[in-house]
């Protein structure tokens, strides 16, 4: 009689997983798409970073800075803080 329930024990879980198969690989490509959303967001958000710091060279450079100065700065605005890389699209 034990092994029996033990069977039927297995057989359940083994319904149960193929069941909630789908369901656990659709939240994984949902979090796969938030995460990859986000990434973008952050990636547009450091351009459009780095493009108001060069539009604002447009106006001149600050007299004693050098201009080459001026635009490694404003490109290090769309640098990982994390990794110092460029961000990810």
């Amino acid at each position: 009689m034990g092994r029996d329930k033990l069977l039927l024990a297995a057989g359940v879980a083994g319904i149960l997983v193929v069941s909630l198969a789908p369901y656990a690989r659709q939240q994984w490509d949902a979090r796969q798409l938030r995460a990859e959303q986000e990434q973008r967001r952050l990636y547009i958000e450091a351009k459009e970073r780095e493009i108001a710091c060069l539009e604002r060279l447009l106006g001149g450079v600050p007299q004693r800075k050098s201009l080459e100065a001026e635009i490694d700065r404003c490109r290090r605005l769309s640098l990982d803080p994390e990794t110092g890389e460029p961000q990810a699209r």
